[in-house]
């Protein structure tokens, strides 16, 4: 009976004892777990401040290409009011319409528009001046064949600032063309000279009409004229005078 005493009590403890360990086991499994889950939990909050971090960041960037770009556009406006101030005051001292004087001793046509359509001002003679509206005058250098007979002195402006606001150099102005076609003084001669080839007719017609209606000019000029350029005042004069006398008046 002792023995089964024995067998009953070392039951017992094997029993305890199991029961002890099963315990200690599923404790640690249940520590383990709750670990786990606590970084877990701090793996999932430390992403989100990450990708709050990087929100923050691309919205920081996007403002600042923003402030950026509302500053170029504020810059650009700036600037774009300048120019306009600028434009404003430049065109409100020019004047409304300019004197723009023809050199072509014959009929000489400026037209508003191509082939000689639009606005038609034309010319009779060397020297003779029109009146033309800065709106019409643009127009009129905006063809490339009228601006570059305006360079070459086919006619002038007599405006500088005028010159300046429609951005033409202009080959003559009054002074020069005055000293070429009176033959005033002696670089009149160089001045003939420089001219383009058709204006040199033109210029030489000129002289040579006034000669023929009895006007006086320097002869050595005119000699010397010819020497530089080959061109004969003294012939067309004495042509224009035998027109004169057989139709009894003045070309």
């Amino acid at each position: 009976m002792a023995e089964e005493t024995t067998k009953k009590t070392t039951t017992r403890k094997t029993t305890t004892k199991k029961a002890t360990t099963t315990k200690a086991t599923s404790e640690a499994k249940v520590e383990a777990t709750n670990t786990n889950d606590a970084l877990a939990q701090q793996l999932a909050q430390m992403q989100a401040m990450m990708l709050e971090m990087q929100n923050r960041l691309a919205k920081a960037e996007e403002e600042k290409a923003k402030a950026e770009e509302n500053n170029n556009t504020l810059n650009a406006l700036v600037e774009a009011l300048k120019s306009t101030n600028t434009t404003t005051n430049a065109n409100s001292e020019l004047p409304t319409y300019v004197k723009v004087v023809s050199l072509i001793p014959s009929v000489y046509n400026l037209s508003t528009l191509e082939r000689g359509e639009g606005r038609v001002y034309q010319f009779t003679k060397a020297g003779d001046t029109k009146t033309v509206g800065i709106a019409d005058l643009q127009a009129i250098l905006s063809i490339s064949k009228y601006r570059e007979q305006c360079e070459n002195g086919y006619f002038y402006i007599d405006n500088s600032d005028v010159c300046k606001y429609v951005q033409i150099e202009n080959g003559m102005n009054l002074d020069t063309m005055t000293t070429i076609m009176e033959l005033s003084d002696d670089s009149a001669v160089d001045k003939f000279a420089n001219l383009d080839e058709n204006l040199k007719d033109s210029v030489a017609d000129y002289i040579a009409q006034k000669i023929a209606k009895g006007e006086k000019f320097d002869r050595n000029r005119i000699a010397d004229i010819y020497d530089k350029t080959n061109v004969d005042i003294d012939s067309k004069a004495r042509f224009y005078k035998k027109i004169n006398e057989r139709f009894g008046k003045s070309i």
